[in-house]
């Protein structure tokens, strides 16, 4: 296992850069994700990693040891591409132990490996199978045992679950998470879908145009978003977004939007002076509740919604509405809750779960207070 520090790594293709002076520190033996939209460079960056890239300018180091000029093949490191890219006329075993021959590893040291990787990756009964003859997330398996085997200081995982099944995907995400605890690999996966980062992550680097907009733990992402892009990235359905102004009423911090005045954190009361004249503001649909008979705090804003659309994903029922002022609305009720299309219903919100944005730089107006 082996820290992984990228010190103003920068990265550009002609006269279009892609990364842009990009500083990040991976832990030894730690779960990150490089998430974000296509094209924000998260593949590109793993590709500089694993010295499949050039590297513009900037600093790598893996354990401790500068990585700049070291070709792909002397790099501590193990990889499994979106593709798999396995042998065709090769079998289970002989993909697996490939790059172990490569290495001229003695017999009996490869049938040690054998040994160990295939009930770890649960391919028993497999190894004479040839890649067509096996399941998509058998192959993503052996794919990953033939990484492990050559006891990789950090692994690379690119994408390696997008072409499976949703079934096949949570099941195969568990496996990482397992795969991950027994084997204490430092490991950086690489992928668009914010719900495999969440659910599979220590911590998650989420990109942006070859930006990083914030570092930190999934559930931190999630409640305390340094950007707008963050917020907006980050949970599902996307949260809602209205343009507003600072201020006060009645001594207290609030934010004015078109959806009505809404009470806000008192930790914003030193920001209302310095504040830009317009800002941002995002509140997640899971943080907007139906108001039925519940006593509110004075740190709850209510207004008014004319559901328009509801879809039931599940276990709760997503409402689509309007305010008056025709701003859209995007909240969650439990199925046990009445809403009727057309017949309007009061929403609330806590402070505690307004995010507010600087509108020209995207940042959380909380700056380092968050």
């Amino acid at each position: 296992m082996a820290d992984l520090v990228l010190k103003n790594i920068q990265k550009s293709y002609g006269n279009h850069p892609v990364i842009h002076g990009l500083d990040l520190h991976i832990k030894s033996g730690e779960f990150v994700t490089l998430l974000g939209p296509s094209g924000c460079g998260k593949t590109t960056l793993l590709r500089m990693i694993a010295g499949l890239e050039k590297i513009d300018s900037g600093e790598l180091w893996i354990g401790g040891k500068p990585m700049q000029g070291l070709p792909a093949q002397k790099r501590p490191i193990g990889m499994v591409f979106q593709s798999y890219a396995l042998f065709p006329h090769m079998n289970v075993k002989n993909n697996i132990t490939f790059g172990l021959k490569i290495q001229k590893m003695e017999e009996h040291a490869i049938f040690s490996k054998l040994d160990w990787v295939i009930p770890l990756l649960g391919l028993e009964g497999l190894e004479n199978r040839l890649p067509k003859e096996i399941s998509g997330g058998q192959r993503q398996r052996v794919a990953l045992a033939r990484a492990l085997v050559l006891d990789p200081e950090v692994l690379l995982l690119d994408e390696p679950l997008s072409n499976l099944d949703a079934a096949l995907r949570e099941l195969a995400m568990d496996e990482l998470k397992r795969i991950h605890q027994e084997v204490g690999k430092t490991i950086i996966y690489v992928s668009h879908n914010q719900a495999e980062a969440m659910t599979m992550s220590q911590r998650i680097a989420v990109l942006n145009k070859g930006h990083l907009e914030q570092y930190a733990e999934p559930m931190r992402l999630y409640d305390e978003p340094a950007s707008r892009f963050t917020a907006e990235f980050i949970g599902s359905p996307i949260a809602n977004s209205y343009v507003g102004k600072l201020g006060t009423h009645d001594g207290l911090p609030v934010v004015q939007t078109a959806v009505g005045i809404i009470r806000i954190s008192d930790r914003c009361m030193g920001h209302v002076s310095s504040a830009p004249k317009e800002i941002r503001v995002c509140i997640r649909p899971q943080d907007i509740h139906q108001l039925k008979n519940q006593v509110l705090t004075p740190y709850c804003s209510v207004f008014r919604v004319l559901p328009s659309l509801i879809e039931t994903p599940g276990d709760r029922c997503l409402v689509i509405g309007k305010t008056n002022s025709g701003e859209a609305v995007r909240f969650f009720v439990d199925r046990v809750h009445t809403v009727v299309v057309g017949e309007p219903l009061d929403v609330f919100v806590s402070a505690e779960h307004v995010h507010l944005f600087n509108s020209e730089n995207g940042k959380n107006i909380l700056g380092e207070q968050i």
